[in-house]
């Protein structure tokens, strides 16, 4: 007979969190190494579960201050500052603010980059890169629909807009 794991119970020698998981944040990040012996992926895979059931048990206890079930971002960011343990993680986890708290930093660092650099002026606007002259951009399969069709005498002819129903 098998014995069901139950959920979050861990077997020994047998971490919950995926090691391929992990060893793709891993390697996102150029300054670790390029391979890890399977003994030190567990004990960083340990450490990383270790890690993730404090922050959830230190949300849990900020969103019961609150009298509330769902451990929400904000409990997680509020968290973030009132533990040390958490000091690393300030800035993936920031505090939420107002979308008008949001627009006014934007705009004072705005404001703070003209005075830098006063070669930018304040006339000019950033325009994506999708968004030509005339309007949108075409994409690549309307590009192709777009190009001008050779007629029997080898003249080019323009595109013409579809009028047939």
């Amino acid at each position: 007979k098998r014995s069901r794991r139950r959920s979050g119970e861990r077997l020994p020698g047998q971490p919950l969190l995926p090691a391929s998981k992990l060893s793709e944040i891993l390697k996102t990040d150029a300054n670790n190494p390029n391979t890890l012996s399977k003994e030190a992926m567990f004990i960083l895979t340990a450490a990383t579960e270790e890690f993730i059931k404090r922050l959830a048990v230190a949300g849990h206890r900020e969103s019961s201050l609150e009298q509330r079930d769902t451990i929400e971002y904000r409990h997680l960011a509020a968290a973030t500052l009132q533990y040390e343990e958490f000091k690393i993680v300030r800035e993936i986890i920031p505090q939420p603010i107002s979308v008008a708290a949001a627009f006014e930093r934007r705009q004072a660092k705005e404001r703070e980059l003209l005075e830098d650099t006063p070669a930018i002026s304040s006339t000019s606007t950033y325009i994506p890169s999708f968004v030509t002259s005339t309007g949108l951009a075409l994409t690549n399969a309307q590009k192709g629909k777009a190009k001008t069709k050779a007629t029997a005498n080898g003249k080019a002819k323009p595109p013409q807009p579809n009028t047939s129903s």
